[in-house]
């Protein structure tokens, strides 16, 4: 049991840089398109009607879209970048 955990531990110490860019990159990738999935409902809808996009912070759709659709293209280099140097 304490060999499989220092394994463990090695490994988490080997690869925590590319862990780390793996996890952030999903996470704004997933939270992007989320978010993304907010702003298109109320149209798709047909309920247009202003949404408060993120907690306290209305904004313009076309604002929401370059910001999160970045947030989207941003995860998946991070992603990317994460896999290329994973051994």
């Amino acid at each position: 049991m304490r060999s499989k955990v220092l394994r463990v531990l090695k490994y988490l110490k080997r690869y925590t840089l590319q862990l780390t860019a793996l996890l952030l990159g999903l996470s704004l990738f997933w939270i992007g398109l989320w978010q993304i999935d907010l702003i298109c409902a109320p149209y798709i809808w047909q309920d247009k009607k202003v949404i408060e996009v993120l907690p306290f912070w209305y904004m313009y759709n076309t604002e929401a879209y370059v910001m999160f659709f970045s947030w989207v293209m941003i995860g998946l280099f991070l992603i990317i970048v994460a896999l290329w140097y994973w051994d």
